[in-house]
This record gives structure tokens, C-alpha cells and sequence, in this order.
């Protein structure tokens, strides 16, 4: 499978894919990190995953069914995305947790928050849950988005750079505690980083982009 992202309007048109042929099996639970220069086309696999690209060629796949066969609204709903500039929305934490979770009690809710290492920072909320959220920072920010994805049980779950924002003490906390939470087990992660100290090679199969063209199977 490969990919390209589509011109600029009214900009020149561009023969060069962004992702070359690559070949990616997902089974349940697995854990992988897609390893490889700037440019390799990370981000953009992670794109043809979360169905906001379609494959230019070859053939992704859900349960051995063509994504493009399959319902968008319906497969997007199966994964959960954490992107390096995560979105905390006008409202109190427990709307911006219940955006990804609707029916999640206020227990789940902390629970999954302390997974991500904001414990600490949930018990200095003058009204917990119920506490508006402004001026959070850019780590805040991040674990907030793990905690939705933790929250959502998706079975997919697609992490591009998501500990740009913290340190490498808190980033560690932070995705153990993703990866650990009760049904983690299950989910399947795939990971883009940049930070020196990932990818752990105890918890991750690497996958180095542009190596074996084929299909991109989940």
C-alpha cells in the first residue's frame, strides 16, 4: 500500500507519493512503532489507518475487509487518534473526557486520568470533574487526549507524537500507564515518535517505513 496527500488547491499537481509500499500487520493487541527519517511517511500511514486518507495503491484492510468496502463513519469509530497537538475543548474535564466516552462513569473517568499520570494534577481541581479546564499546558494537554483514548475502549489506537509535550520521565509514566490500564491488553497501539527514548524495545515491534511493499492489514 502506498499513499499521497492530494495538491494544494491551485497549487502544481505532484507525482511523488508521500508513503512508499509498505507492508504492516496489525494483529490484536500488538504493539508497533513506525521508525524512519522525516518525510518517510509516518504520519501519513497513520492517516490511511484512521481512514482520513485512502491508499493510493495496494490495499488496506480491517478483519480482512477493504476499508474503502467498509462504513467510514463505522470504521472510524473502531480507532481512537492522539496526534502531537492534542484539542482541549471550552468546558469542564469531564465534557472533554465524555467526548470520547459519553457513557463513562466519574470513577472510569479518574481512573483513567491517574493511568496517564494526571493524578497529581486532577486532585488540585477545585471541583474535580466538574472543573472548567483553561490554561492547561501542552503536557496537559497530551495525557488529557491519552486519557480519552484510554477511555474510548477503541481497539485500535494511533499515537503520532503524542509525548511531544513531556518529559522523558513523564512521557515513560504516562504511556506504561496506557499500555497497562485493564484491557490494554486487547488494543492494538501503533506509535510515532521522534524522542530518543522511544521506542522501548521491551514493549515495541519497530517497523522501519519503505522496506517491503505490500498490504496494510489489521
Amino acid at each position: 500500500m502506498g499513499a499521497r496527500w492530494p495538491s494544494q488547491p491551485g497549487g502544481p499537481s505532484r507525482d511523488a507519493v508521500d508513503l512508499e509500499p509498505l507492508d504492516l500487520a496489525l494483529p490484536a493487541g500488538s504493539r508497533v512503532a513506525l521508525t524512519g527519517p522525516n518525510g518517510a511517511g509516518k504520519s501519513t500511514a497513520l492517516a490511511v489507518l484512521a481512514r482520513h486518507l485512502d491508499p493510493l495503491c495496494g490495499r488496506a484492510s480491517l478483519d480482512g475487509d477493504d476499508v474503502l468496502a467498509l462504513d467510514l463513519d463505522g470504521t472510524r469509530a473502531r480507532i481512537a487518534v492522539v496526534d502531537d497537538e492534542p484539542h482541549a475543548f471550552a468546558g469542564s474535564v469531564r465534557a472533554n473526557l465524555a467526548v470520547a466516552a459519553p457513557e463513562a462513569a466519574d470513577d472510569e473517568m479518574v481512573a483513567a486520568l491517574r493511568a496517564v499520570d494526571l493524578g497529581h494534577w486532577f486532585l488540585t481541581l477545585p471541583q474535580g470533574l466538574a472543573t472548567p479546564l483553561t490554561g492547561l499546558s501542552g503536557g496537559e494537554r497530551a495525557r488529557l487526549s491519552l486519557a480519552r483514548a484510554l477511555l474510548s475502549g477503541r481497539p485500535v489506537v494511533l499515537l503520532d507524537e503524542p509525548t511531544a509535550h513531556l518529559d522523558d520521565a513523564t512521557a515513560g509514566r504516562a504511556l506504561a500507564g496506557l499500555l497497562g490500564a485493564p484491557g490494554a491488553g486487547t488494543t492494538t497501539y501503533l506509535l510515532v515518535s521522534h524522542r530518543p527514548a522511544d521506542p522501548d524495545p521491551e514493549v515495541w515491534d519497530r517497523v522501519e517505513l519503505g522496506r517491503e511493499p505490500v498490504a496494510l492489514r489489521v
